[in-house]
């Protein structure tokens, strides 16, 4: 009988088979990419071993290209921002070492709005953005449901197109406000599936949404935009479960950072990025209450039961902290892939927004097999906080090849 193979003998060779199917050098290969490409050893395996790159660095020295420095920049990257997630004790800080990273990002330039007549602003019109999760990649093989970085830039051109599109005629007396509530992108939460990189996630953000601001910028005369932080938006190695402190030291901050940086130029356009892990806005003197949904104003699941009177309960004990005339009169929410625009007994809004992708893997795993893909868009006139609303069903947006001309689709780094 043969001698029992060694595991560190096993992982080498299976780096090798690997990295001859991916037609990758070894110092090419990432753990995401052994696993993608058919990687057989467990990460305890490798942890074991002394982690990936100890290993290819022992047994694949002879292949190490000769120009190296794009590794040791690599490396040199990974450890200033492992020291930069241990560093960071508040927004200020945080926000300076992303300034550092980003101040030589390209500005976005196009035309802005010049209303035909200067009347008084007496529409608001306000949108959600949540829950769009930039990256999924939808396996077709996995779901029978294709969706990538073509699908997912004709679903945000079609919600650009429709906002846009929405009462054209009152447009000189209309400002936007856009809701960014979290989980724009997909993170990696439920173990590894089909998704993007995550840092390539974050970059397709950034290149996503200033494209959609310049849209708006150029058809309306005022744009404010909120950012609150979703659990899809964390990350995992601050805060490994759902954040309920610091919840604003992100990967989504930074992606919020990244975007209004690229759109600095655009004087219309004025953004609102607090550390709580809400945001307030304003609808002539009404408030608003915005927030993804995870940890503050739970709605529960409407999927399967919407409890009004815990919902209620909620609002009432938020209410209850304000002075009479400052409390909020729209609570908004994401969260739940489930659109809901609802008056509550109390004289508050409810309103819950869909999201932009269709179900993935995850979703189907709980028996969710197709969803229409909603965001919630609603006008305000004095004294109505709430009137007219719209809910956008960008659904079948996949197949509209005009739509590319208003989004231009991620095509890697």
């Amino acid at each position: 009988m043969g001698k029992k193979e060694n595991y560190l003998d096993v992982l080498v060779r299976d780096i090798r088979h690997v990295c001859d199917i991916a037609a990758l050098n070894p110092y090419q290969l990432t753990l995401a990419k052994y696993y993608k490409y058919g990687g057989k050893c467990s990460e305890w395996t490798i942890r074991k071993a002394g982690g990936l790159r100890n290993v290819i660095d022992a047994y694949f020295r002879d292949e190490k290209p000769e120009d190296t420095e794009l590794v040791l920049d690599l490396k040199e990257i990974r450890k200033n921002y492992n020291r930069l997630l241990t560093e960071q004790a508040d927004m200020e800080r945080l926000l300076r070492r992303v300034q550092e990273a980003v101040r030589e990002m390209p500005k976005i330039k196009g035309p802005v709005y010049s209303p035909g007549s200067k009347k008084k602003t007496e529409r608001i019109l306000t949108v959600v953005f949540s829950d769009h999760h930039i990256g999924s990649d939808i396996c077709y093989n996995e779901t029978k449901i294709s969706y990538g970085p073509v699908e997912e830039a004709r679903a945000l051109a079609c919600l650009t197109e429709n906002i846009i599109n929405y009462k054209t005629e009152y447009r000189d007396e209309t400002i936007l406000n856009v809701l960014f509530l979290g989980d724009i992108i997909e993170n990696n939460l439920h173990g590894r599936t089909s998704a993007d990189l995550l840092h390539l996630q974050a970059c397709r953000a950034i290149y996503l949404y200033p494209q959609v601001l310049r849209h708006l910028a150029a058809n309306f005369k005022l744009i404010n935009v909120y950012f609150a932080v979703g659990n899809h938006g964390r990350d995992v190695s601050i805060h490994p479960h759902r954040a309920t402190a610091l919840k604003y030291n992100a990967l989504e901050t930074t992606i919020y950072y990244a975007i209004r940086q690229a759109m600095s130029e655009y004087k219309n356009i004025k953004f609102y990025q607090p550390m709580t892990p809400w945001v307030e806005f304003d609808l002539f003197g009404k408030k608003g209450y915005a927030t993804h949904g995870d940890t503050h104003l739970n709605p529960g699941n409407p999927n399967k039961q919407i409890n009004i009177a815990s919902i209620e309960g909620q609002i009432n004990r938020i209410n209850a902290s304000l002075k009479d005339d400052e409390e909020y009169k729209v609570f908004v929410a994401g969260h739940i892939h489930q659109a809901v625009v609802t008056p509550l007994p109390n004289g508050a809004y409810l309103i819950l927004n869909g999201a932009l992708t269709p179900p993935n893997s995850y979703a189907q795993s709980l028996n969710i097999m197709e969803a229409p893909q909603i965001q919630v868009m609603w006008e305000s006139v004095p004294d109505y906080p709430v009137g007219d609303f719209r809910m956008i069903n960008v659904s079948g947006s996949e197949k509209d090849k005009s739509l590319d001309k208003i989004i231009k689709p991620f095509n890697g780094l």
